[in-house]
């Protein structure tokens, strides 16, 4: 075997290890926080984490702009990269003024979901019926237009990650303006939470983001 393969041979394994050492790197590490000083070991703790991963968001969103999500400068990478309580996520919708049950159902709404990004490219979501027949999308936006965009809460029902079944929802929903396009968007990030809690904690300048028959459909 001559010298010049031997020494390909040797550089083809060290390149394999250093690969594999920057994958178990990466694989071991925990994602950034929204908020090193959450606390996540009660329903109100962690309510209050998704709220201020929300608030955080939508404050990357004002002062870097949304930019590409592959990009490390932008607001959609941190925010894709960002988890509080362990595995919970934030994601972005469109906000859009106005919207009625007459708004064209053609529309592109979520700009970002860093667990299922297939939502980013589907361009039927507005009316669509989730789990118990609630149109998500346009609760949020309803939520988004409330209380003079400082956020409110919205409930629904949504599957945990490894589940089957939904179960009820609550999550924060806030408006801010994107620095580089001037698009609106809503941040939003929730927990798994009984709407007796959501009754609870939205404040009464949000009232009308609540289904009036909650449990009715199944």
């Amino acid at each position: 075997m001559s010298f010049i393969r031997i020494t390909l041979i040797l550089l083809s394994f060290l390149l394999i290890s250093i690969h594999q050492n920057k994958f178990n790197s990466f694989a071991q590490s925990s994602p950034p926080k929204f908020n090193n000083k959450e606390d996540c070991s009660t329903i109100n703790g962690e309510l209050q984490a998704a709220k201020h991963a929300a608030i955080t968001s939508c404050k990357w969103i004002e002062e870097l702009g949304s930019g590409d999500k592959n990009d490390e400068k932008s607001a959609f990478y941190k925010i894709a990269a960002s988890r509080f309580c362990e595995n919970n996520y934030v994601w972005i919708q469109e906000y859009i003024p106005n919207l009625t049950d007459k708004t064209p159902a053609e529309y592109k709404t979520v700009l970002l979901h860093p667990v299922k990004p297939a939502l980013e490219n589907d361009l039927k979501l507005i009316h669509k019926e989730f789990a118990r027949s609630y149109k998500i999308v346009e609760q949020h936006n309803l939520a988004a237009s409330l209380n003079n965009g400082k956020g409110c809460w919205d409930y629904y029902y949504w599957t945990k990650p490894g589940q089957e079944i939904p179960t009820e929802k609550i999550s924060f929903i806030i408006r801010c303006k994107d620095k580089i396009t001037g698009k609106e968007m809503m941040a939003a990030a929730g927990a798994h939470a009984t709407h007796a809690t959501y009754k609870k904690i939205n404040p009464p300048e949000c009232n009308g983001t609540d289904n009036p028959h909650p449990y009715e459909k199944k």
